[in-house]
């Protein structure tokens, strides 16, 4: 398995194409699918550089507000690429969660003082 993994046959191969290249090369033992996952599970180099597993630890819930304005989201988009035609390069968003409405406004900065004046322009 270690020859399959990390030698001639190709850099790391994942657990199925580990299993399919040991039937092909004509090895077989009962448990050769958990083997091949266990191994490569095992291989600290997969450990450290494959790509971190994005599902959610727990299932999503929504998020339910008993009325508007209850509730809101923000976020801050940017560094937009090419700027805008009088040079914006940021756009921050607000949304409620009750209505689903949403407020933005293009930004040339991002700073606290825009940030202040968009939330106060908003009440």
């Amino acid at each position: 398995m270690a020859e399959v993994h990390e030698g001639i046959c190709g850099a790391q191969q994942a657990s199925p194409s580990m299993r399919w290249i040991l039937h092909r090369y004509g090895f077989y033992w009962p448990t050769i699918g958990p083997d091949c996952v266990a191994y490569a599970k095992g291989y600290e180099a997969c450990q450290r550089h494959s790509p971190v597993q994005r599902a959610p630890a727990v299932d999503l819930k929504s998020i339910i507000k008993p009325r508007p304005f209850y509730g809101w989201a923000m976020d801050l988009i940017g560094m937009i690429y090419p700027p805008s035609s009088k040079k914006h390069v940021f756009i921050i968003l607000a949304t409620d969660y009750f209505t689903k409405w949403v407020e933005a406004k293009p930004l040339k900065v991002a700073n606290q003082e825009e940030v202040i004046s968009f939330i106060q322009g908003q009440c």
